[in-house]
């Protein structure tokens, strides 16, 4: 019940989001006709005047397959707290979802969410400290294996890539 409420609530505000475009735009392009380049650099967007529209909307957030993963990761006490920094915005979208079959690699610098393989290539979130960045790395999975794993480079202190590919090695 309460799912079904916050689905029709969801859905009316995307519809007043949707009513609310026109005059955002208009409300930007008045707000830069009228700006003061001098203290405000940076030109309007239109983004800025929406009422309806949540900061992290659905578009924004990771897929809901990675917050059912960091769900079940929290549950089981296995989710790293440098990590937490993401999990709001993953849990947002991961309502009703199924816990994927593989929930995680798991290693101390470094968590790969839901990973996948297909098409010969190995995918999932990477959440990451930027010392795992180009190294081999031992993981554990979900039933306890020890594998290794390429990580990628990984640009900030802490970072969260979407769908990064890596390199499973032994």
């Amino acid at each position: 019940m309460i799912c079904a409420i916050a689905a029709l609530n969801n859905a009316r505000l995307q519809r007043l989001h949707e009513y609310e475009r026109p005059f955002a735009m208009l409300a930007a392009q008045q707000a830069e006709m009228n700006r003061d380049r001098k203290k405000h650099k940076k030109p309007y967007q239109m983004d800025e005047f929406y009422l309806y529209k949540e900061a992290g909307s659905k578009s924004e957030l990771p897929e809901a397959r990675y917050g059912a993963a960091a769900k079940a990761l929290i549950e089981q006490s296995k989710f790293p707290s440098w990590a937490l920094f993401i999990y709001k915005d993953l849990i947002k979208n991961a309502v009703n979802t199924r816990v994927p079959d593989e929930i995680a690699y798991i290693s101390s610098e470094c968590i790969i969410l839901a990973p996948e393989y297909h098409d010969s290539r190995h995918y999932g979130m990477i959440i990451g400290l930027h010392s795992a960045s180009n190294k081999i790395l031992d993981f554990s999975t979900t039933d306890g294996t020890i594998i290794q794993i390429w990580v990628p480079e990984l640009p900030n202190k802490v970072t969260a890539i979407e769908e990064a590919e890596f390199k499973v090695l032994a």
